[in-house]
């Protein structure tokens, strides 16, 4: 069940991006990419000017926040490696957050050194941090799949339920059905984080 790149945990079928793991295929585009990007810098400029520490920082900071940021966006919308392919023709499918952190450690390193150092850092963070989002995803599918509940407003494209003691923001499972706020429901499916629920009968 795959709708416009996102991918669903099922009730009864709980695909492999879903599982916890640690996510090496991140790890090793990651990679490629920090080699790429340090092969096209030393061809480039193979004498480095110097740039001030105060502009280096605070560029690789930026770059990191938001590396960091889009990694928790895909593991929590179970995004795979290239999840922009299909979308995006022209090359933007190479764009995800191992990109952007292989740009982070160029910014931050002067020698080839530093860029080890700074990957191996980098790409630690990376993949315990994917690895962590994933327990907590798993954990939350295993606790509610298959779970029955209330709504406890109007869920159309999304709403809020209610399950045991637990309120959680859900999303109805075929897009275009509306169930009324009080109705006894289901979760039969996942996408990402968020409860896919069925209105029973």
């Amino acid at each position: 069940m795959k709708t416009e790149g996102s991918s669903y945990a099922r009730e009864d079928f709980i695909i492999s991006e879903y599982k916890r793991k640690f996510d090496w295929g991140m790890m090793l585009y990651f990679a490629i990419a920090t080699i790429a990007i340090l092969i096209f810098k030393i061809g480039v400029f193979p004498y480095p000017f110097p740039v001030p520490i105060v502009v280096k920082l605070t560029l690789g900071v930026f770059t990191l926040i938001v590396g960091y940021s889009i990694s928790a966006m895909e593991k929590i919308t179970a995004r795979p490696l290239f999840y922009a392919y299909a979308e995006n023709w022209d090359g933007g499918f190479l764009n995800n957050s191992g990109l952007i952190l292989a740009f982070s450690v160029s910014i931050l390193s002067d020698n080839i050194l530093q860029t080890i150092i700074w990957a191996l850092v980098i790409g630690v963070i990376q993949l315990f941090l994917r690895y962590f989002l994933s327990v907590k995803r798993e954990e939350k599918i295993d606790r509610l799949i298959g779970k029955t509940g209330s709504a406890k407003t109007e869920i159309s494209y999304k709403g809020i339920a209610k399950f045991n003691n637990e309120e959680c923001k859900v999303r109805v499972l075929n897009k275009g059905n509306v169930i009324s706020s009080n109705s006894m429901i289901k979760v039969v499916a996942f996408d990402g984080f968020t409860p896919l629920v069925e209105k029973l009968k």
